[in-house]
């Protein structure tokens, strides 16, 4: 608040009858319930004119606390901004803290400073937690300092230029904050081009992780805000198929550019750009649009749904093209059910890794019945053989109206395995007749939202018939994944299904034929796209 810049009425300027008539009509208590109702910073710094007494009363107000909440993000002991005394832990009262976030620079942030940086810090701590990954570590060891206002300032305008903007237009407050905790990633890819092994394994650790579905590779990186602008730059005066709004920077992208992530310069919004010559237009949101007016806040609530995500391990590491190490990385298929399901908790919510007080959300591992969220994974146990499948929606090909309906594509992630005997009584489920299994054939039903049943058939899933071998207790998991996707789908289209699995092998078997089944997966467009 401007209020904030003046400091508070001394002694000179408030009359000692006025203190008295003010305490005799209200006590400080009364006064604090007052403020509690609503009331903004501004409005407490008017009512810190009217004496002394209601001076003291503004400075030792409770309600301090939900205002430095809202409009700087401060959670729990009140602190200074960056770069003064009393930054960090250095508890305040509430209304001098209030007073420094006021006149730094962090104020022109509001509370997407402390968002912002509690949401690095979420995905720093998940990253820091992958104990002997090679690919987290690089991960971790991308992420490039915070970008200086300066640097932000000179290549913002560069890109107003570029995009035939006023130099008046400013670059979201929001994306700006992202920006000062961390400028972008600075992968060895980037800088060698793929002429090394060691450069082409870091193509896949992106920070936004990614997927290879038949030849669709797809891997996104945060590019520094020099990077969006060169490359929006390149791709505009290459005639690149990513199609491009005229107020649009890419700030995220795929190695390949297979999926690329832009942001309107003037909004804020962030939208997942389709590829294959599509009209700009079709660009697919990536995140709900902003609902205030001015709030422009749309890419910090894309950043930190992703944050949110990894924070409570829905995604883990793994090769995205199984069998090929090189392609080890974040994959988007999750493995995790979501805590809070496709939507994002308030920002002020704790994370589970950066506040200690919060518990570690428990993993779902047991199976589970019936339609769960899109981003799953529905899991299922028969006969000792598990199967878990999870799906992404390929928004970089974008959404097409079929009549009344909606029609995109997915990609969805298959794993088999037979879990330990000791898992397996954890869950309360009974081993199967064998101690391996092998698949023979795959059935899958696909039931749109009209009721239109699609039913496939096939032996074998991408040509092969894996074996499956119960694991031993205490010993790590050794899962059969594939990666396949729909055609043409409408939405809300469920899917479910099952393989049929021999015990033993096909050409030994042990047993009669039994079908694991694949529990309900929804296929819908989610709120925020990744």
């Amino acid at each position: 608040s401007p209020l904030f810049r003046l400091t508070l009425p001394s002694k000179a300027n408030m009359a000692e009858e006025d203190d008295a008539a003010a305490a005799d009509a209200l006590s400080a208590s009364d006064l604090h319930f007052v403020f509690a109702c609503g009331l903004s910073a501004s409005d407490l710094a008017t009512c810190a004119l009217v004496s002394k007494f209601w001076r003291h009363a503004v400075q030792s107000a409770p309600c301090w606390r939900s205002i430095l909440s809202s409009d700087y993000g401060i959670v729990g002991a009140p602190h200074g901004p960056p770069s003064t005394e009393t930054e960090g832990d250095v508890p305040l009262a509430p209304c001098t803290a209030y007073g420094l976030w006021a006149r730094s620079d962090y104020g022109k942030f509001g509370a997407m400073w402390m968002r912002a940086g509690r949401a690095w810090k979420a995905v720093e701590a998940f990253l820091d937690a992958q104990e002997g990954n090679d690919v987290a570590r690089s991960m971790r060891e991308s992420l490039c300092a915070g970008a200086t206002e300066e640097h932000i300032d000179t290549v913002e305008a560069q890109i107003m230029t570029l995009l035939g903007l006023d130099a008046s237009t400013k670059l979201p407050v929001a994306y700006r904050a992202i920006l000062r905790h961390h400028d972008g990633q600075d992968l060895l890819f980037d800088r060698e081009r793929g002429r090394t092994e060691a450069s082409i394994r870091t193509a896949f650790h992106g920070l936004f992780g990614g997927y290879i579905v038949y030849d669709h590779c797809v891997n996104v990186r945060l590019y520094s805000i020099q990077q969006a602008l060169d490359t929006t730059t390149w791709l505009r005066n290459q005639g690149s198929p990513v199609s491009l709004h005229d107020t649009h920077i890419v700030i995220a992208a795929s190695f390949n550019f297979s999926k690329c992530f832009t942001m309107d310069v003037c909004t804020g919004n962030i939208y997942c750009a389709t590829v294959m010559g599509n009209d700009p237009d079709d660009s697919v949101p990536a995140c709900p649009v902003s609902e205030k007016d001015g709030e422009h806040d749309a890419v910090l609530r894309w950043f930190e749904h992703y944050a949110r995500l990894v924070d409570a391990d829905v995604y883990d590491f793994e090769e995205l093209q199984a069998g090929e190490d090189v392609t080890k990385g974040l994959s988007l298929f999750p493995v995790r059910e979501s805590p809070f399901g496709t939507d994002l908790p308030a920002w002020s919510a704790p994370w589970r890794r950066v506040d200690a007080s919060v518990a570690p959300t428990p993993r779902p591992v047991a199976p589970t019945d019936g339609s769960i969220p899109l981003l799953g994974p529905s899991i299922a146990i028969t006969q000792g053989v598990r199967v878990a499948c999870a799906a992404v929606m390929l928004a970089e090909h974008g959404i097409r109206r079929n009549g009344d309906r909606v029609v995109c594509g997915f990609a969805y992630s298959v794993r088999y395995d037979m879990p330990s005997m000791h898992e397996l009584r954890t869950l309360g489920c009974a081993p199967g007749s064998a101690a391996d299994a092998q698949l023979d054939s795959r059935h899958w039903l696909f039931t749109d939202g009209a009721g239109k049943v699609n039913e496939v058939r096939g032996k074998a899933v991408i040509g092969l018939h894996p074996h499956l071998q119960q694991a031993a207790d205490g010993a790590a998991r050794n899962p059969f994944v594939y990666q396949s996707q729909t055609g043409p789908t409408v939405v809300t289209t469920h899917m479910r299904g099952g393989f049929d699995f021999v015990p033993g092998t096909l050409q030994r078997p042990m047993g009669p034929t039994f079908y694991a089944r694949c529990n309900e997966l929804v296929l819908d467009v989610p709120r925020y796209v990744r």
